[in-house]
Parts: structure tokens; C-alpha cells; sequence
């Protein structure tokens, strides 16, 4: 995997910056451009976004594929051998370790769904074509492979990554555009179930769910906009069972990017229990009931972590976010530079000596989010658990987003794609978020005399 090519600091020299987020009700600007009102995750934002989202539930040209060359498996797909039929179209690169599992995953849909009629197109890219691993179709399965040897396919479709899916319905309908590679099952689970008469209906299905839904938007806003959301009660309410946190739909937590030989079909890793210190606070330790908790790390004396232009966005995250987060920077014993740059120490986490900096600090900025110290650098060991200790440095801005029972979900640079999409997946998961919401919700109505 590509390192990104951001600001880095050395090992452990961490900061959160720049930060702008989703409003707390329903899913944020970004991730609906990335989750549709069917659930499932697509890849990309902003304008490509857009792109690929036009694309959707329209027809597809079964002609464009007339460019690939070399076909593998089978002869050339054409738009009669795939009527009624769902398609699923792969571009990989073989060289690539994630080209690998994405192919695993190809022979295993293509397996599984042999009976439903799915046909999978693996799609390379154009170089080292000839040296690519070709696997032969599984046993009654269809598995075709070809060429794109001048990337015209790949242009068409706005892949711009590997390996990038795209889900064809029985309709011949573009269903799903680029989604999530751990998206791509419940993608194909939705296209192989349904008759090509339901597919060619989605149209319509979906603009009767969406009218519903945002009747009910404004159902409930109606009955917010006599109530001050930031300034909810604490309300009691049920917790849920571990068996609830358990089954819910967590995004998978990030890979050691540079892990030899992983094994695409084992299972994530276990979230680790993340407690935050129970003091000292700033300004004051924070109610995390049916909270999720978003941790960015940074030390005062390290000036690469510590900008004050920096806390207002920091601020504005967490009025964003009010509802349903709460965001804590967290002084952490990170390594920073000598004065004369010859080399690195660990800087020291000392509450008495900090303390009275970060209170000159507060009176510059009104602090809005929670600040915390880490002196043993434990919760900041596990934030880089999966990063390699290189002279490459770590990607700033680094974070950790902890579900509100108290395990660590996910970590790392925010600059990252998954971030935003695992950050909004947490929150919509979350069944502490949920069951705080519902009692806040009855509030609500019991404050309009609903």
C-alpha cells in the first residue's frame, strides 16, 4: 500500500487538524454520497462521487466491454448472454497484494451464487497482463477474464483504484457503482434475490422509501425545533446487552499496511478495550453515556501537534457532532524533534507541569471539546498498534474513534478514505447511540405533548 503523501512527523508525533464534520442528524453530507438508502457502502466522494452516483440504476452498455481484450474463461460477455442475469465486473491488478484478496473474493462470489446465475468479470489493468495469475473458473461457476489494455473500460466507469467492484442488477441496471470491497457480498446478496421484474422496479421502490423517510424527517424535526438539542438533559435509559454491541454492523478496523501474507478470509481483528484517564480533565470530565468517543493526540511542547489555529476546527467538530460524540484531545508522551534537529525524544507527560499551559491556552480559545492526559502512553500505543515503527514518520492527523462501550473501533490518519465512512458507520451502529436517542426522542414528544 502507497503511503500517503501528507505532513509527517516522527513516530508518535501526532495531531488532529483540520477537521470538518457530518451535522449529528441521520448520516453526514459525505458518507450519503457513499451510503445510499439501500445500506449499502460505496467508495469515493465529492465530485467523482456524484459521477458514479448518476451512473446508478440506469442502464448499463454491455457495449463498452467490446474493448477488452484477451478473455479468459469464456468468450466476451455481450448484453444477450447477461439478460436476466446479475453481473458483477472486478478490475484488479494481480501484482497488487490487495489485488489478491479481491480476486479470493471474485472466485468466491462466482462460487457461492454459481446457482443464482452470477457471472464475474475480472478486469486487469493494462500492465503485466501477461504475467497475472489467470484461475480458471470455479466448477460450475462463471468467472471471466480480460484485458483492458488501453483502460477505456476503466475510463468509462471512473474506476480510479483496485480493486474497484460495480454490481449489474437482472435488469441490466449499473446497481451499485464502486462499492466498498467489505460491501460487496450485501451488494451481490441484493441482485442475486431479487426477479428481473424487482429490479427493474428499484426505481420506483426506492423514491417511495425515500418520500416515507423524509416525512418522517420532518416528522420528527417538527418536533425538535421547540426543543434545544444541545442542551438535552441527561436521560436514563436501558444499556444494551454485549450480545447487541456484538451483532451490530461495526466497519472492519484498519490493517497493518504493511503485513506480509494476510489472509483475506480471516476474520477481523477483536476491538480493544480504550479507557480514557479518569483525570485531569479540561474543562471538566465528560458525560460518555450512549456516546461515541473521537480521540486525537497531541502534546504542547511538540509545535508540529500544537497549532491554536488548530482548536477551533476542533471546536466546530465537536458543535457539530454535539448529540452524539464527544471529541478529546488527549496530551500523549509523543516523540518530537530536539531544538538543533539531530534527533527525537520522548516528551514528557507531566500533569503539574502541564496543567498551568494548558489553562494559559483556554483563555486564548474558547474550548468547546475535552481535554485529557495520558502520561504512560499506553492509549497512545494503541492508537499506532498497527503502525509500523519506521523513520518514515506517521501521516498527521492521527486518531482513535471508541464506541460507547468503551472499545476502540478504529484508528488512524484522518486523511485516510475509510475515515469518514467508519466514523459515520460507528455512530449508525452504535446501540448505546441508539438507545440514548430513543429516550431523548420520547422526551421530545413528551415536551410537545405528543
Amino acid at each position: 500500500m502507497q503511503r500517503p503523501t501528507r505532513p509527517a512527523v516522527s513516530v508518535r508525533s501526532l495531531v488532529l487538524a483540520a477537521l470538518l464534520a457530518a451535522p449529528v442528524a441521520g448520516v453526514s453530507a459525505s458518507a450519503m454520497a457513499q451510503t445510499g438508502v439501500d445500506g449499502i457502502i460505496r467508495e469515493g466522494e465529492g465530485a467523482r462521487r456524484n459521477q458514479l452516483n448518476a451512473m446508478e440504476r440506469k442502464p448499463f452498455d454491455f457495449a463498452m466491454l467490446g474493448s477488452l481484450k484477451d478473455w479468459k474463461n469464456g468468450e466476451a460477455l455481450s448484453a444477450g448472454a447477461a439478460s436476466g442475469k446479475p453481473v458483477v465486473i472486478m478490475f484488479w491488478t494481480d501484482y497488487l497484494r490487495a489485488g489478491k484478496r479481491a480476486m479470493a473474493l471474485a472466485q468466491r462470489l462466482a462460487t457461492q451464487n454459481a446457482a443464482n446465475g452470477l457471472i464475474v468479470i475480472g478486469v486487469h489493468g493494462a500492465n503485466e497482463w501477461d504475467s497475472a495469475a489467470k484461475p480458471a473458473a470455479p466448477a460450475g461457476a462463471t468467472l471471466l477474464l480480460a484485458h483492458d489494455v488501453d483502460g477505456k473500460l476503466r475510463q468509462a466507469l471512473s474506476s480510479d483504484n483496485d480493486p474497484d467492484f460495480y454490481v449489474i442488477d437482472r435488469s441490466g441496471q449499473l446497481r451499485f457503482a464502486d462499492v466498498e470491497t467489505q460491501a460487496v457480498e450485501a451488494a451481490v446478496a441484493v441482485v442475486v434475490k431479487e426477479s428481473r421484474d424487482d429490479a427493474a422496479g428499484v426505481n420506483t421502490r426506492l423514491a417511495a422509501d425515500v418520500a416515507k423517510r423524509d416525512a418522517e424527517i420532518r416528522r420528527t424535526e417538527a418536533l425538535r425545533s421547540a426543543v434545544d438539542m444541545t442542551q438535552l438533559p441527561e436521560l436514563p435509559f436501558t444499556p444494551p446487552t454485549a450480545d447487541e454491541y456484538k451483532s451490530a454492523k461495526w466497519p472492519d478496523p484498519p490493517k497493518d499496511p504493511n503485513a506480509q501474507n494476510q489472509d483475506s478470509n480471516a476474520p477481523p481483528e477483536l476491538p480493544s478495550s480504550l479507557k480514557l484517564p479518569d483525570a485531569p480533565w479540561m474543562p471538566e470530565a465528560p458525560k460518555f453515556d450512549g456516546r461515541v468517543r473521537l480521540i486525537y493526540v497531541f502534546h504542547p511542547d511538540a509545535r508540529v501537534t500544537f497549532d491554536y489555529g488548530q482548536w477551533s476546527r476542533f471546536n466546530l467538530l465537536q458543535r457539530q457532532l454535539i448529540r452524539d460524540v464527544r471529541v478529546v484531545g488527549l496530551v500523549s508522551p509523543v516523540m518530537a524533534p530536539t531544538p538543533d534537529g539531530t534527533q527525537s525524544k520522548r516528551l514528557e507527560v507531566d500533569p503539574a507541569k502541564l496543567t498551568p499551559k494548558l489553562e494559559e491556552w483556554r483563555q486564548r480559545v474558547s474550548l468547546e471539546h475535552y481535554i485529557a492526559m495520558d502520561p504512560a502512553g499506553g492509549i497512545l500505543e494503541m492508537l499506532l498498534k498497527n503502525y509500523p515503527d519506521t523513520a518514515q514518520g506517521i501521516p498527521v492527523p492521527w486518531v482513535g474513534i471508541v464506541s460507547s462501550d468503551g472499545l476502540l473501533r478504529w484508528w488512524g490518519w484522518m486523511g485516510n478514505e475509510r475515515y469518514q465512512g467508519s466514523l459515520d458507520r460507528i455512530i449508525a451502529a452504535d446501540p448505546g447511540v441508539k438507545a440514548r436517542r430513543a429516550a431523548e426522542e420520547a422526551f421530545i414528544r413528551e415536551k410537545n405533548g405528543q
